[in-house]
């Protein structure tokens, strides 16, 4: 966790602070390699490192931000959750680097997007990973089913599968944060991407009838009763066991689960991007990035940036990507021979352009209400409760909010 008063970053520019959230210690001994690095191509100056888990990291954001004796250089997620503090002045522009560095040819147009405001980019992506459906390939195989590409070849796919005694659809949402993929991948199938964006950040209203045509689709695949029925009970680790087992016929999660799958199955697990369901709509997909951002209170830019610089390797973000079962956006990455990586690099490169996940594209506040609510929406489907809960948190949590503030 980290210390609530962190030392001064400058020191007489004889140091630079790192905050990071890091839940697995192989991570954090790939980044501790890359500081060991920097230090040696730095002489006399020492790299301070601090780490916090997920829950510790949020609540200390925004304090490790604004400190005028803060970290130079702090980890943060990209999209919606790096603007909101980009409004408040908060975090330095990296324009200059960027540019320097040509990093235009290292990141793929949507990599940047995400990382920019304004048109100015005010963060290294690092790190990201896809979303889609991880599936059973003999299972399908057996009931001449190819994976599903439109939404009703989806339903097909999925009445097949519960007519033979397989549930369609496993998911856990003990943790209720797994519902926002269902949520957001069906707004941005049928509304896309700037809808989607407009609607998670406050700016429309979810009494719109197109929010209402999401959970219309959602509804038919609980009522058909196509997801695991005690899903409420489960984690997502303890959701991904159905599919290996044969007991379901697939999941709809981020490519992080993979490492949950037996090795035994590699050949016998495949991927596929979820359904179309209206061809006019571009192909958006979910890619949560993480990215290292330098505060604007921050006293050591200079080496802040030259550290960028360091990480920005395509080799270290592939061994650092590795480590965190992530995918590299680096186009000099090479992918990780991890089961299905390659899979979600394909997807990814052929996008249209990349949403950040429900909790990113919102605040933790309505992320939390939103969660709840698409849970219970999942136990007992009523569009117009759920409408109705959704609006009443974004009227409560989400306030937009000008340039500068």
């Amino acid at each position: 966790m980290f210390s609530l008063s962190l030392p001064t970053a400058s020191a007489e520019r004889d140091s630079l602070v790192i905050a990071l959230m890091l839940e697995d210690g192989a991570a954090r001994s790939v980044f501790s390699q890359i500081i060991k690095g920097f230090e040696s191509a730095h002489p006399g100056l020492k790299v301070r490192l601090w780490v916090s888990n997920d829950t510790g990291y949020k609540e200390e954001i925004r304090r490790l931000l604004a400190s005028k004796n803060g970290p130079d250089i702090v980890y943060w997620q990209a999209g919606r959750s790096l603007e909101h503090f980009v409004n408040m002045g908060l975090i330095e522009p990296i324009d200059d680097v960027w540019q320097h560095e040509n990093w235009d040819r290292a990141f793929p147009p949507n990599i940047k997007e995400v990382v920019s405001v304004n048109a100015k980019v005010f963060g290294l992506p690092y790190s990201y990973y896809s979303w889609g459906f991880y599936y059973r390939k003999s299972i399908l195989k057996k009931y001449k089913l190819p994976p599903p590409v439109s939404w009703n070849d989806f339903l097909l796919t999925c009445e097949t599968l519960k007519e033979n005694g397989i549930t369609p659809i496993t998911i856990g949402t003990k943790y209720p944060w797994t519902t926002g993929s269902w949520f957001d991948y069906l707004n941005l199938r049928i509304n896309g991407l700037q809808f989607h964006r407009n609607l998670l950040k406050g700016d429309i209203s979810f009494n719109d009838p197109r929010v209402e045509k999401v959970f219309e689709h959602w509804k038919v695949i609980i009522d058909e009763n196509y997801f695991l029925q005690n899903h409420r009970e489960l984690s997502w680790r303890e959701s991904i066991p159905y599919v290996y087992r044969g007991l379901a016929g697939m999941t709809l999660i981020g490519n992080f689960a993979a490492a949950n799958l037996h090795a035994e199955l590699s050949e016998d697990v495949g991927f596929f991007r979820f359904p179309i369901v209206d061809e006019t709509i571009g192909s958006f997909e979910e890619a949560p990035t993480d990215a290292l951002i330098i505060p604007r209170n921050s006293s050591n830019k200079k080496s802040a940036k030259a550290f960028l610089k360091m990480v920005a390797n395509g080799e270290a973000m592939a061994s650092l990507n590795d480590a965190l079962g992530t995918m590299s956006p680096h186009t000099d990455s090479p992918v990780s021979n991890k089961l299905l990586s390659h899979h979600g690099v394909e997807l990814l490169k052929s996008a249209d352009g990349y949403s950040q996940y429900f909790d990113r594209d919102s605040n933790n506040e309505f992320a939390t209400s939103g969660f709840d609510a698409l849970a219970r929406f999942m136990e007992k489907p009523d569009t117009k409760h759920v409408i109705e809960e959704l609006e009443a948190a974004r009227l409560k949590f989400l306030r937009p909010e000008p340039p500068g503030h």
